[in-house]
């Protein structure tokens, strides 16, 4: 076996890419049906439950794993180093993602909740 170019699957990324989401999603989901995440502005650390903390901590790692395993399953590679290269760069996806997705979310909320869109305000 020779050694070449790794070559990347797009399909495997970006679909280990979504299921960091999905997992993500369901675990912050979880978070406030549990009422781990009640409010909304950390004013003093004394208001912050622990747990959400270790919510949120599990949440990323195991929404990480499985991302990058069914990133390196879709790939179907016998090398390790490939299922690892796709499951990297699943990853660096879907950083610029959440971060997008986070500041389209932040302007629906206001400090008394969450209200309609700036831009379907009437006036």
């Amino acid at each position: 076996m020779g050694r070449g170019p790794w070559l990347v699957n797009w399909s495997a990324v970006w679909v280990g890419a979504l299921a960091m989401l999905t997992v993500g999603l369901i675990f912050g989901l979880m978070g406030i049906a549990l009422g781990a995440y009640q409010e909304a502005r950390i004013a003093s650390w004394h208001k912050f439950q622990m747990w959400a903390l270790v919510l949120s901590v599990c949440g990323a790692f195991f929404s990480s794993v499985v991302g990058g395993w069914t990133a390196g399953k879709i790939l179907g590679d016998r090398l390790a180093e490939r299922a690892m290269l796709h499951a990297a760069i699943a990853w660096v996806l879907t950083v610029p993602m959440l971060l997008v997705l986070a500041s389209l979310g932040r302007p629906a909320i206001s400090e008394s909740g969450i209200t309609a869109w700036p831009a379907l305000r009437s006036g």
